[in-house]
């Protein structure tokens, strides 16, 4: 029988503009697009925003507290909103053949209270792209964020979701729920799907002698690794950073303190439908990440999406191994001085690295398909019925 009503809760959903976000976002147009009806349960915003109407999706709004903050912090705000997520659940869960949560605080913990605490016999499905496990390290000091990992833990692997959908490639969230304990049959992995028809190479003209970073300035994205760097390459290379987060003054403050600002230069966040041009726009991008091998998550959508566009990347960081060496230029290690090198290295030797946006494309077009993606859901939601 065919799913005719999903539920989906998703914390993070646009205009938010992160990876998980634009997910939620993609999939569940792709639901409405075949007739599934599909009901959002997301974050009421503190702005007037009016949601794009799309057929067969619904977006409701769950009130959140004036205290609410960003992230994965706790705070009175968040949890007050997750139970009204929970709340808003159980009074309308049994008009829904699966609910589907997406990661994330909220919906971790809604997961767990309902399949726990209340016994629902709706299925639930979650999709992680990645957890937050090793991530308090970043926000909290000892002991505080050794309790946060160990919640975090409990929330994910004891929720007894009918499915967990892992959205990377060895690391990150598949590794950790096999290794908790989740069988294997109710894990499944793929790769994030990209619109190839959208993200694809563009015949514009690139920003010379600039690199970008696009993304959330988060503590664990090591931005301020890469503004640090800046001083060791000659001035005629620029740097370019585009998003929001919670360390954007404490980037800007660092920019300043290094005496960089005619360099370096910041942009606000991104819309989604203008990230094909600008992933186009640059001849090289960066993306460092402080977190160690075990606490990574997987391949993210925008590097996905980078790799549809045949970008070219330098990164600490790359979770397929075979890949790493044919797509993207790899960052050693997280050190200024390191990240400087091989900034300079690119910008000296360019036709070397060629082949690799050839190659990115290649990996794009056999991989990140979302009629795939969206078919492998619908056989799974099909086996809970």
């Amino acid at each position: 029988m065919m799913i005719m009503k999903i539920l989906m809760i998703a914390e993070s959903y646009p205009p938010e503009m992160s990876g998980g976000a634009v997910y939620a976002y993609e999939m569940a147009k792709r639901f409405g697009q075949l007739g599934i009806k599909t009901t959002v349960l997301t974050r009421k915003l503190r702005h007037k925003y009016k949601d794009k109407k799309i057929k067969n999706v619904k977006v409701v709004r769950i009130k959140i507290s004036r205290y609410e903050t960003a992230g994965g912090n706790i705070s009175l705000g968040r949890l007050g909103f997750i139970f009204n997520i929970i709340k808003t659940t159980l009074a309308i869960h049994k008009d829904y053949d699966v609910i589907h949560c997406h990661s994330g605080l909220a919906s971790e913990c809604a997961s767990w209270v309902l399949k726990n605490i209340f016994r629902i016999k709706t299925p639930i499905v979650m999709t992680l792209h990645g957890t937050f496990v090793g991530y308090w390290k970043l926000l909290y000091p000892f002991p505080i964020y050794i309790f946060f990992d160990e919640i975090s833990k409990i929330l994910i692997a004891k929720s007894n979701c009918e499915r967990y959908f892992a959205v990377d490639d060895g690391t990150g969230a598949y590794e950790f729920l096999i290794k908790s304990g989740v069988p294997k049959s109710k894990v499944i992995k793929h790769f994030h799907a990209v619109d190839i028809n959208v993200f694809k190479p563009m015949s514009i003209k690139k920003s010379k002698n600039t690199i970008a970073y696009i993304g959330r300035l988060d503590p664990f994205k090591g931005v301020n690794l890469v503004i640090e760097a800046m001083k060791f390459l000659p001035d005629w290379i620029k740097l370019e950073i585009y998003g929001n987060g919670p360390l954007k003054k404490d980037l800007i403050n660092l920019t300043k303190k290094l005496n960089l600002s005619k360099r370096v230069k910041f942009h606000g966040q991104i819309p989604h439908n203008k990230v094909p041009y600008y992933l186009n726009k640059f001849e090289v991008l960066i993306y460092t990440d402080i977190r160690g091998e075990k606490n990574r998550n997987g391949l993210s959508l925008l590097m996905s999406e980078a790799m549809a566009c045949e970008a070219l990347y330098l990164s600490s960081f790359f979770p397929r191994r075979e890949w790493r060496c044919k797509t993207w230029i790899t960052i050693k290690k997280n050190e200024p001085k390191e990240i400087a090198n091989k900034i300079l290295d690119y910008f000296k030797n360019k036709e070397k690295y060629r082949k690799m946006r050839k190659n990115a494309r290649k990996i794009a077009l056999k991989y990140f398909n979302w009629d795939k993606i969206i078919e492998l859901y619908l056989n799974e939601f099909k086996k809970l019925q």
